[in-house]
């Protein structure tokens, strides 16, 4: 678990942000399934603080990385991402429905994968 999400689940949103776009700025350059799990982080921090415009500018490397590349952190990720796009102050919202969408086709795209062979 990434101190983003550490700092996300225990609600201290400032050090949740500090973090996410720490490992989102280290992770772009090495592995995209990282930078998109820290964008994702960073993301529903943005949402929860109302920040829409920015959640979408820095959800891309979500919705850039292959289905097969969005493993279960990832897609657990999306759904927590899908919950926060719920909320009420989003729901007249073109760009939160669109982000509810996508988050909604990665969330499909990890339960449609095979489970792994032993």
């Amino acid at each position: 678990m990434s101190a983003g999400t550490t700092a996300l689940l225990i609600g201290d949103a400032e050090s949740a942000k500090r973090a996410s776009r720490r490992a989102l700025g280290l992770a772009r350059e090495d592995d995209r399934g990282v930078a998109a799990k820290a964008a994702v982080d960073l993301g529903l921090v943005l949402l929860l603080a109302g920040e829409l415009d920015e959640a979408a500018e820095v959800l891309a490397p979500l919705w850039q990385l292959a289905a097969e590349q969005r493993g279960t952190g990832l897609v657990q990720r999306a759904g927590r991402l899908r919950a926060a796009l719920a909320a009420p102050h989003y729901r007249d919202s073109p760009l939160a429905l669109e982000l509810a969408e996508r988050a909604e086709d990665v969330l499909r795209s990890g339960n449609a994968r095979p489970p792994l062979s032993p």
